[in-house]
């Protein structure tokens, strides 16, 4: 248990990241910084039991797994800072474990707390409530829920979730899926091999897949907008209050815009027009697959 830090970071390796706030409980014991038995490690210090029910705390449970006791000593977590400067709290391994350490940890934050970056490797990364900044997993999986600020989320090998953000999204991935949804913010999102889902956001900023299928709600764009497959379908629903002019167009496939025209045929098909008063330019593209253009 830490006295309240102005800002935090945490980073574990070969394991789970799991960030909420107090009152949503994770369900596992304090730790007393001792191994027990089944292989368990707990590592946030000792349980101060007048600090068992502060809110203005940070509260660290980690689980820890191993292969063998040796290399379960390897481990250890570390904390730097807190007390009324910035925590820093990350997870080291000493020698060469070879994946054969896994270190999940539970964090739990005051809600107006700035999470500054949260990272995992080889693990799932999940935040509810917090306010979030930076979320990073590589071969894992992120999803956020409710959090303010704008948000930066990022994997390797795994898809991004985000949902109820009060900010900007940022969403990145090598491999996976990226959805966003309920974002009072722009969205941006970039993809090499997954699709892009976004619903229901403030407006969008560029969103690209190398390959994946595209499908967003689009109530306004700030500027000069791409939203650009190389190889997938993509699907977009302007909102009424949406002014811009639409470039469509497609290498391989239909456009199909009731509000702009439609366009079919061998070769490159291209179809533009405004919506509302027009303004910014919002291009449409996709190499192979049909572009739709909802009313």
């Amino acid at each position: 248990m830490f006295d309240r830090p102005t800002a935090l970071t945490v980073e574990t390796v070969n394991g789970d990241l799991t960030l909420d706030t107090h009152g949503n409980g994770n369900g596992r014991r304090d730790a007393d910084g001792t191994h027990d038995g089944d292989g368990t490690h707990g590592a946030n210090g000792a349980d101060d039991p007048e600090k068992a029910h502060d809110t203005d705390s940070v509260r660290i449970v980690a689980e820890t797994s191993a292969t063998s006791q040796s290399a379960l000593a390897n481990a250890q977590l570390v904390a730097e800072g807190g007390d009324g400067e910035p925590l820093a709290v990350r997870v080291e391994h000493d020698g060469e474990t070879d994946g054969s350490v896994r270190v999940d940890l539970d964090v739990t934050v005051p809600a107006d707390l700035d999470v500054e970056h949260a990272a995992t490797t080889n693990g799932e990364c999940t935040a509810h409530g917090v306010t979030l900044h930076r979320v990073e997993a590589t071969n894992g999986g992120c999803e956020v829920i409710e959090t303010t600020g704008a948000l930066h989320a990022e994997t390797t090998n795994g898809d991004v979730t985000v949902r109820g953000v009060d900010g900007d999204v940022q969403l990145s991935s090598t491999n996976g899926h990226l959805s966003a949804e309920s974002v009072d913010g722009y969205v941006a999102a970039r993809a090499t091999t997954g699709g892009i889902t976004v619903r229901d956001p403030v407006g969008i900023d560029d969103l690209a897949t190398t390959a994946g299928r595209i499908d967003a709600d689009v109530p306004a764009v700030r500027g000069a907008t791409t939203v650009e497959s190389a190889t997938g379908a993509v699907r977009l629903r302007p909102g009424p209050g949406l002014n811009a002019s639409v470039t469509a167009s497609t290498s391989v496939g239909s456009v199909t815009a009731p509000a702009l025209g439609s366009a079919h045929g061998l070769g490159t098909v291209r179809v533009e027009g405004t919506f509302g008063e027009g303004g910014p330019t919002l291009s449409v593209s996709t190499h192979v697959g049909s572009i739709t253009v909802e009313e």
